[in-house]
């Protein structure tokens, strides 16, 4: 996401992938919506502060992965004393045949 590599999505995200419940769009979809947020954000940085995998998969190809992201991007409000806008993300993963089929994401937005 940092390098905004979004062609490379349907490699790890099902066409048909289901994004916080609404109606599947297909991994070219979502990399455009991803990149119509992250794309206005200058340097934007997502780093994965946690990880946890569930074990108890029939297979290793399908499973639920949960994650927390540390986004940050300059600011660009010019009132702010600091440089940098940091918040959290916090996103449930399905998995289903080795790639990304549904994403629950809960942000924690930074205060103002």
């Amino acid at each position: 996401m940092s390098e905004r590599r979004f062609s490379q999505l349907p490699e790890f995200v099902h066409d048909g992938v289901i994004y916080n419940a609404q109606p599947p769009m297909t991994s070219q979809d979502y990399g455009r919506m991803i990149d119509g947020i992250v794309g206005k954000l200058e340097n934007f940085r997502l780093d994965l502060e946690m990880l946890v995998v569930d074990d108890d998969c029939s297979t290793d190809l399908d499973g639920m992965v949960s994650a927390r992201f540390r986004l940050s991007h300059d600011s660009q409000n010019k009132k702010l004393e600091q440089d940098r806008v940091v918040f959290y993300e916090h996103v449930f993963f399905r998995f289903q045949g080795g790639k990304i089929a549904e994403i629950w994401p809960l942000i924690a937005w930074p205060e103002k």
